[in-house]
């Protein structure tokens, strides 16, 4: 890989005494080129992966290592379900400033991700995004999120999105613009700590 045309795909920290050599799925096995750099301190390994072109798909798989991810790009991602799910040491996560047009599911993404307490979403645009099903369910630490501003105008399934997520507080959605959302059963159960809820720009 030439300098010029290097892109920072994944900056992540892992404990390496429960996994020491962490790397995520790209691609669904398909080929997918890239340089390693490491930086390691005792059981903490701070990964950077860097490759020419980007992956359409990238998953954890339900690693029990993955601590925190400083920087990913899912620019030219379509499907995100579960790519980061049952990762249950992981608290928080950083998308880079790259738009996702691409973008269709987020499916499970965080499903299970029972430490994570911050998602910085960075440049993330959601104007073709469909599925949302089970994206924050089961975070049972988050408090906040701010997705207040997407545009998903294409949404079709909201189902059990916040389910479980027992912390969260607020959630303005009145932004939104939806008008043939379809699935949205158990969106908000089991919510404990949810004292308020604008859905007034959702219409199913």
């Amino acid at each position: 890989i030439t300098s010029s045309s290097k892109n920072l795909i994944l900056d992540y920290k892992f404990n390496n005494t429960i996994d020491s050599n962490l790397l995520p799925t790209f691609n669904n096995s398909k080929p997918f080129e890239f340089e390693i750099e490491d930086t390691v301190e005792d059981t903490i390994t701070r990964r950077k992966i860097i490759a020419q072109t980007r992956p359409t798909k990238i998953t954890f798989n339900a690693s029990k290592a993955l601590l925190e991810v400083l920087s990913i790009d899912i620019s030219e991602v379509v499907d995100g379900i579960q790519m980061f799910e049952s990762c249950t040491a992981l608290t928080s996560v950083k998308f880079n400033d790259r738009p996702t047009p691409k973008l269709i599911s987020m499916e499970r993404m965080f499903n299970k991700c029972t430490s994570l307490t911050n998602i910085d979403f960075g440049g993330m645009t959601t104007e073709n995004l469909k599925f949302l099903s089970a994206t924050f369910s089961d975070c049972s630490v988050l408090e906040t999120l701010d997705i207040g501003d997407w545009h998903v105008e294409q949404l079709e399934a909201l189902s059990a999105t916040f389910r479980y997520s027992k912390r969260l507080k607020n959630l303005d959605l009145s932004k939104w613009k939806v008008n043939n959302l379809l699935y949205m059963s158990g969106a908000f159960r089991d919510c404990q700590q949810l004292e308020h809820i604008d859905l007034s720009g959702v219409k199913s």
